[in-house]
């Protein structure tokens, strides 16, 4: 876990954060929970367009953090390796406002219905 820290990456930094880290939950583990490891690290580069991160990644600029979704293609053709598997720096939420469930457009009733279908079969949890 400490090697991470002698790899040059390519971060993805939210605004107001000043510092060069990954911050790492155990995958089982709550987002409320405090991080199980907060590691400073080298940046080659930070910038905050994951096409352009992932670019410099397959390009041999460093280790980066990508939702599994985007990064699973690469996994399976072998252009990038999972190198801290059990290991999140984070989840996404999805929120759905709608004014009411009366009158919904086709394609937020599709959208919730993927959204719904997911958790129930334990492909998403809960944020």
């Amino acid at each position: 876990m400490q090697n991470l820290a002698q790899h040059m990456c390519v971060l993805r930094r939210p605004a107001g954060v000043h510092r060069d880290s990954f911050t790492l939950w155990r995958n089982d583990q709550h987002m409320d929970e405090q991080p199980a490891h907060d590691i400073q690290v080298h940046a080659a580069i930070t910038i905050n367009q994951t096409a352009s991160i992932l670019q410099m990644v397959l390009d041999g600029a460093g280790i980066a953090t990508f939702t599994m979704d985007s990064a699973r293609p690469f996994l399976n053709q072998g252009a990038l390796e999972h190198v801290l598997p059990g290991w999140i720096t984070g989840r996404y939420c999805v929120l759905a406002a709608l004014p009411s469930r009366k009158h919904l457009p086709e394609r937020a009733k599709a959208f919730l219905d993927f959204v719904f279908a997911a958790h129930k079969a334990q492909l998403i949890d809960r944020c």
